[in-house]
């Protein structure tokens, strides 16, 4: 049966499942498109968190080594402060024996200038002595 418009019922359903097909290839292109774009998208992802993965690494083995920089440097202080004491302790023993050192410095310095009295007496003696017997 034809309408006003001079076209048949059948013709009129052809031009309308030709239509449908048509928008429903559209949006096939259209879902594939974006299908597409989301595969993009989570490429993308997937590299950002990656990088995150590889920069969050980096960090835990630069706090690694800083960590062990920090114990090496400890280690070494802690060496340093048991120098320094036995340093202390033997610095104090040898101003312990230099004071000694001193001490017996001071009496020897004491019988040297005795024994130089005493062998200048005796000197002076022998020279008296033996002036008197040149005079006899």
């Amino acid at each position: 049966t034809l309408d006003d418009t001079g076209i048949t019922e059948e013709e009129k359903w052809a031009g309308r499942e030709a239509w449908w097909k048509h928008a429903e290839a559209q949006h096939l292109t259209r879902i594939a498109h974006l299908e597409d774009k989301e595969q993009l998208h989570l490429a993308h992802i997937a590299h950002l968190e990656d990088k995150i993965a590889q920069k969050e690494r980096q960090e835990r083995h630069q706090a690694n080594q800083h960590s062990a920089e920090i114990a090496g440097v400890r280690e070494e202080n802690r060496q340093l402060a048991a120098v320094l004491e036995d340093s202390g302790r033997y610095i104090a023993h040898l101003q312990e024996t230099n004071g000694g050192l001193g001490q017996a410095l001071g009496q020897v310095q004491e019988e040297a200038g005795r024994a130089r009295s005493e062998g200048a007496f005796m000197a002076h003696a022998a020279a008296m002595a033996n002036h008197e017997k040149d005079l006899q």
